[in-house]
């Protein structure tokens, strides 16, 4: 009889492992129709997809890239651009670095504007304002590198400075 009742323990005890297994499995984003994902955030596809469309509108890179057959370049710099945001974001956060709606707007208007920028930056125009901020922060995280190098450095040398 304890044969009889051990299998069944072990059976459920076996199903009960697999539901965890799978339950394990499907904690954060999705991967299916991803594009892309970078930690908790994930991109479709169809999302990229959009983007290209518009970029394809209204950009003559983007034209020229398609005519030569290249447009899986300009699907890489698009998903680029969205695994830079994500980490952008993320070590602006870390450092305590931010960029106001006033800088943004200042760098698109000597741009040239919003489709100008967009342009440059190969990016659709309802990202623009996002991409520009990304690269403000780019710019703030490089400066913020480079003074913590220079005090580093300064350090060093004052430590082994053969006096």
């Amino acid at each position: 009889m304890t044969t009889v009742i051990r299998r069944p323990v072990a059976a459920l005890a076996l199903l009960a492992a697999a539901a965890l297994a799978l339950t394990a499995c499907s904690t954060g984003p999705s991967q299916v129709g991803a594009a892309l994902i970078v930690g908790d955030t994930s991109v479709s596809v169809d999302q990229i997809q959009h983007e290209l469309d518009d970029v394809l509108a209204t950009q003559a890179a983007a034209q020229q890239a398609q005519q030569q057959g290249k447009l899986d370049e300009a699907s890489r710099t698009l998903v680029t651009g969205h695994v830079l945001h994500v980490l952008v974001g993320q070590a602006a956060s870390r450092y305590g670095l931010a960029v106001s709606d006033q800088q943004v707007d200042q760098l698109i208007s000597q741009a040239g504007g919003s489709d100008k920028a967009a342009s440059v930056l190969f990016t659709d125009t309802a990202n623009v304002r996002e991409t520009v901020r990304d690269v403000l922060l780019e710019v703030a995280l490089a400066r913020k590198y480079r003074s913590e190098e220079r005090r580093v450095g300064k350090e060093c040398r004052f430590r082994w400075s053969p006096d």
